[in-house]
């Protein structure tokens, strides 16, 4: 999503979530990409009203 109010924010919606994951539209964007120290991925995700982890 390349919107103005994207480029700016501290934390940018990033791209829509696979519906796999949620019921109802998610962005994510991510944060630290596969770390093998830690075997972990972080993420900021934003909900849209009515969205749910699946």
């Amino acid at each position: 999503m390349n919107t103005k109010e994207n480029q700016t924010a501290i934390f940018p919606k990033g791209e829509q979530a696979p519906a796999d994951y949620f019921t109802g539209t998610a962005w994510a964007k991510m944060l630290v990409t596969q770390d093998p120290a830690f075997n972990t991925t972080v993420a900021n995700v934003v909900f849209e009203p009515g969205c749910r982890n699946n």
